[in-house]
């Protein structure tokens, strides 16, 4: 027997609906004063305390377990001191992310993503202080971890948008710094740190980056940071005439190139010299506007992949290619997160090839200057003019 509902079920506009099946339906009320997990996922949140039902059904900490009010006798838990430390860095010192600061406030992966990228600056500052690498690592990975869901559905609105180009840029740059403060054993300076390997991995997200953003995210995307609308706009490719006359080199690094490389492979690998030639002619005459590595981005996002594959296969026309890369980054003025790269690609490189060979010494000069030894230890060589002398 069939109970037929009364009329309160059906009420106003303003109450509950009625279902086809003559369930009722309570309104939907926006949750104000929900948990931060809830408003980070974007569930509603039932507000229980002291843990509501969506954090207890995923087992995971609810900010309701926090007490409702800090003594003033409870001290603030180190974590939390060091990233007031690098926010009050980011203020500071305004670099890559601080213009996306205020975004990051209320998309966390992006702000964990700036922070990581801050205490890795920190770390080089006071390289003994390892507790800013850890800092950096734990960010990021919160960052990968709290991105992933916007990433697999992509939010419509402007702000998420925006939040996660800032965020897959940041992750790029990340790639490139990290494997330069490692500490200890896997550090850049122990003989089994593989610096073309690491170069390599680094060049390739940050492709696929590009590459999903371009496709997914950036149409339209208005943004006033340098990198950001270098990295993901459209560009143009440098063209300098007379590599030939300017560089020398590049007549014996063709050479090189038809000895080491298979006719399917030679076009590729003189366009990726080219781009490096072409690249250290732009800096060396003054460089790109902004402040931003815009010839080591056009060398990274323009060679093909097929050579970046020879490279790891250590192919020695590839690999000499790349040490001319090393001498490219040399020249970049202002890219903290690839200033320790050419001199440890120059000694990996040169580990790898054997010996000095003729073709390295001129990437040597540029990234080591005049005097520079396998030996020489890595430093900081961004900005630097180290021009060979030419002969006659």
């Amino acid at each position: 027997m069939r109970i037929v509902g009364t009329g309160q079920e059906a009420q106003s506009a303003g109450g509950s609906s009625t279902t086809s099946k003559g369930r009722a339906r309570r309104p939907h009320q926006k949750s104000r004063e929900g948990c931060l997990q809830c408003k980070d996922r974007h569930v509603k949140c039932n507000e229980v305390h002291p843990r509501c039902r969506h954090c207890q059904k995923m087992d995971i900490h609810c900010s309701f377990s926090a007490p409702a009010s800090v003594p003033a006798s409870m001290p603030l838990n180190p974590e939390s001191v060091m990233d007031l430390e690098l926010l009050q860095y980011c203020h500071r010192r305004p670099g890559i992310g601080f213009d996306s600061l205020d975004l990051g406030f209320t998309h966390h992966y992006l702000l964990n993503s700036i922070l990581a990228l801050a205490a890795l600056q920190l770390h080089r500052e006071a390289p003994s202080r390892h507790k800013w690498y850890a800092r950096a690592v734990s960010h990021q990975q919160a960052a990968l971890t709290r991105s992933k869901p916007h990433l697999q559905k992509l939010d419509s609105s402007e702000s998420h948008r925006q939040a996660l180009v800032a965020f897959s840029a940041f992750t790029s740059v990340y790639s490139a710094a990290e494997p330069m403060d490692r500490p200890g054993r896997v550090a850049h300076d122990k003989p089994a740190f593989n610096a073309v390997g690491e170069i390599i991995h680094s060049i390739r997200l940050s492709r696929a980056s590009t590459t999903f953003v371009q496709q997914n995210i950036s149409q339209d995307l208005t943004t006033t940071d340098a990198y950001l609308s270098y990295k993901y706009g459209k560009r143009q490719r440098n063209i300098v005439e007379d590599l030939d006359e300017q560089f020398p080199e590049f007549i014996a690094l063709r050479a090189m190139i038809d000895k080491y490389c298979a006719p399917d492979q030679r076009a590729i690998c003189e366009d990726a010299a080219a781009l490096a030639f072409a690249g250290v002619a732009l800096n060396w005459g003054g460089g790109s506007e902004g402040g931003r590595p815009g010839a080591s981005w056009d060398w990274s996002m323009g060679v093909d992949d097929a050579f970046l594959q020879m490279c790891v296969e250590e192919n020695p026309a590839a690999l000499v290619i790349l040490a001319h890369y090393a001498a490219l980054i040399s020249t970049e003025r202002d890219a903290w997160f690839l200033k320790k790269w050419p001199a440890v690609l120059i000694r990996d490189i040169s580990r790898r090839l054997g010996g000095r060979r003729e073709e390295m010494e001129w990437p040597r000069t540029v990234v080591l200057g005049p005097s520079g030894s396998e030996g020489s230890s890595p430093g900081d060589t961004s900005g630097s003019d180290n021009r060979p002398a030419v002969e006659g």
